[in-house]
């Protein structure tokens, strides 16, 4: 159910002042939902001088049902544009007349344009009937917890989509001056002939179009969340794969790069909600490390609580997109020098696929064109080509929502199974990373369905099973990409420090300073002992003690005693002739040849 915003003339936008939703014209707003026109605003004694442009009041809801203290009033100016300003009661009690005065100026109530008239028109307002109403600000997703009702809808390009065509019990309106993106270009169709051909052909830029349908259904129906990023060198195409996936919002011509601050990169991906973000060379970001925390941030999807500069919390809104991202270096690489920690989770949230088809990121390319020229084609056509793809998945999954729901319940776990048959994993972590490219294939599956992909169930599962395969080659030791990352840290420091690992019997040497522990036994035979100040100093940092520990234990290359956790108990010589029982994290020496 689709209701276009009425156009209002292009004017600065003011904070607290909204656009009403219409599907009429302007003398006879209707609102999407069952709205009457107020009582209120009658005959009735006191009510009969509000001026004839005034519409509607309303009182603004929150997402709960709940009384926000605001008052919303619709209006149509002398231009003919529909106008929805929002009131504080607040400041209305204080005596304050700002939203007062900035409505009879959009208003064009001229009558009201003074001190006095502002008063006159305040009481007017607050005296009125008045109906429920919730204005959205922000596109993507919405949930409304009226009464006995849950209302839910999509805003996008200045419509609300309300789940199943259902007429909700109270009006929806739409915030004033919310980005968005250029109208679409050419039809789906045309996309389909023109990109779409091409993308199923090819299964790394296959995969970043599912990823991008899937921001749409993170938040409205629960699906697991998963940060994609295609790592390689530069001019193997990782920039078109990310131009073939953003042509399903807008224009693949000009892609987003990180360069900035992580608080201006945050802003920016709060412009749009349930959106895929594609953006390109992480290593511009002012702290690329800080990739870290923006996946999780946006994985978690909760929003972030900072202190103004009054020491006041102020509440900032949730990251809540799908994200694709291109660099030519890899996390590992990303984080080697900084200070950031790299948990465990990370792996969980973030899939790297490392580019390797046979032509760069490519791994078909049409009759007469090298990689080069099919690179500069997909620009050329997702210039051309794009956005009717997101506007018919809107419309699609809001008109048949209750279907959809049902479909993913009875679904996911068996494209998960399907996913996975044949291939061994055995830790949570990449068990939880799959069930986020399930949700990936899921969304493809969806949009073969609807008619939005020229593929099959076929097609989507390879794609995504290839990435998967690619990914379980790479972790040798049956473990997740994190894991790996710190068996590669602990096999440098060995390499790298060999000389401060004398042999345990000369544990009582004064000669010894600045060692990292000591070492029993020679050859692959060998055993490394790293005190445990020096092991949290040289893991526990940047991976944490415990995760280091257990991805060593995991690939076998960690001796511990049972009852002490992950370390081992190792007698050592005594200055009385005996021994002692001190505690090491005890890494066998073979790590450094497999």
């Amino acid at each position: 159910m689709s209701h276009e915003a009425q156009s209002l003339s292009p004017r600065k936008a003011v904070k607290r002042r909204a656009v009403i939703e219409v599907g009429e014209a302007p003398t006879s707003p209707k609102s999407a939902g069952s709205a009457k026109k107020t009582a209120g605003l009658s005959s009735s004694g006191v009510l009969s001088p509000i001026p004839k442009a005034v519409k509607a009041v309303y009182r603004v809801l929150g997402e709960s049902g709940q009384n926000t203290g605001r008052l919303a009033v619709e209006a149509v100016n002398q231009a003919g544009d529909t106008v929805l300003n929002v009131i504080d009661l607040k400041q209305l009690s204080l005596g304050k007349l700002d939203d007062i005065a900035q409505f009879a100026i959009d208003a064009d109530l001229y009558a009201f344009q003074s001190r006095k008239g502002a008063n006159e028109l305040s009481a007017l307002i607050r005296q009125a009937n008045k109906l429920p109403c919730y204005i959205a600000g922000r596109d993507g997703y919405h949930r409304v917890d009226y009464g006995d009702h849950l209302i839910e809808f999509f805003v996008w390009r200045n419509l609300i989509h309300v789940f199943d065509g259902t007429t909700p019990p109270l009006a929806l309106r739409i915030l004033q001056g919310l980005p968005t993106y250029p109208p679409p270009s050419g039809t789906l169709e045309d996309w389909k002939s023109e990109v779409g051909v091409l993308v199923a052909r090819n299964p790394y830029m296959l995969i970043a179009v599912l990823a991008g349908l899937t921001a749409l259904l993170h938040q409205a129906f629960g699906l697991p969340k998963l940060v994609l990023m295609f790592v390689g060198p530069s001019s193997q195409g990782k920039t078109t794969l990310l131009c073939a996936g953003q042509s399903i919002v807008t224009s693949g011509k000009d892609i987003e790069t990180f360069a900035g601050t992580t608080k201006g990169i945050e802003a920016k991906l709060r412009e749009h909600s349930d959106a895929p973000a594609f953006m390109d060379e992480l290593r511009q970001a002012d702290v690329p490390a800080d990739l870290v925390k923006l996946v999780f941030d946006l994985e978690n999807g909760a929003s972030r609580k900072v202190s103004s500069g009054s020491q006041q919390v102020v509440q900032r809104g949730a990251l809540r997109n799908g994200m694709v991202i291109a660099n030519e270096g890899s996390l590992a690489e990303i984080t080697l020098t900084s200070q950031v920690k790299v948990h465990e989770g990370t792996g969980a949230r973030l899939l790297e696929v490392r580019i390797q088809a046979p032509h760069g990121a490519f791994h078909v390319l049409p009759a007469n064109m090298t990689a080069k020229q099919f690179s500069e084609h997909m620009k050329d056509v997702t210039s051309r080509f794009h956005g009717a793809v997101w506007d018919a998945w809107v419309t699609l999954i809001a008109k048949k929502a209750q279907k959809v729901r049902k479909w993913l319940a009875e679904n996911l776990a068996q494209v998960e199974e399907e996913l996975l048959q044949g291939l061994q994993v055995n830790n949570p972590v990449t068990a939880r990373l799959v069930r986020g490219m399930a949700a990936w294939a899921c969304a493809g599956l969806l949009a073969v369905r609807y008619k939005l992909l020229d593929a099959d169930r076929k097609v989507i599962i390879a794609a995504v099973r290839l990435v998967l395969e690619e990914h379980l080659k790479r972790n040798v030791h049956g473990s997740h990409s994190i894991a790996e990352q710190v068996l590669g840290a602990v096999r440098a420091c060995i390499d790298q420090n060999a000389s401060k690992f004398p042999p345990l019997a000369q544990f009582h040497s004064p000669e010894h300073s600045g060692i990292f522990g000591y070492r029993v036994g020679h050859g692959e035979d060998a055993e490394f002992l790293f005190l445990p100040s020096v092991f949290e100093q040289q893991f526990g940092q940047k991976y944490g003690s415990e995760a280091t520990a257990r991805a060593l234990k995991d690939a076998g290359y960690l001796k511990c005693t049972k009852g002490a956790g992950y370390q081992y108990q190792k007698r050592v010589p005594s200055l009385g002739g005996g021994s002692e029982r001190k505690r090491f994290y005890t890494v066998l020496a073979r790590i450094r040849f497999d």
